[in-house]
């Protein structure tokens, strides 16, 4: 068996590699929909607005290529209480945007108090 060890890839212009035939996560984020919402912790997310009850916009910093080459996905939201009593569905608002609503097992929209997701996609 081979190890190969190193610092950094480049190409040889000395630029970073470009990953190719794959989809790797472009922005990720973790945020609490209650009372004032607030990002716990993300990557490649600019800024999180409370859009109303049960209703986020997360902004990216760097865009995506366009509206159809980004999905939010792994989207979850539970209470600490019980796992299993909130849901949070997501969807593509622009090239820098990404919109998330919470629900109630009743199916009524709510705020939720832990909200995660990926988004996948192209960047501009």
């Amino acid at each position: 068996m081979s190890t190969i060890k190193g610092g950094t890839i480049e190409k040889a212009s000395g630029d970073p590699v470009n990953l190719t035939k794959q989809d790797g996560v472009k922005a990720w984020c973790s945020w609490n929909m209650d009372s004032t919402q607030t990002i716990k912790d993300s990557l490649n997310i600019s800024s999180l607005t409370d859009t109303g009850s049960g209703n986020s916009t997360l902004t990216v910093v760097n865009a995506f290529i366009s509206t159809n080459s980004k999905a939010p996905v792994c989207s979850a939201g539970f209470s600490s209480t019980n796992p299993s009593n909130k849901n949070l569905c997501g969807s593509v608002g622009s090239v820098t945007t990404c919109l998330f609503e919470g629900y109630s097992t009743a199916n009524s929209l709510e705020d939720v108090p832990m909200c995660y997701t990926a988004i996948l996609g192209d960047l501009a």
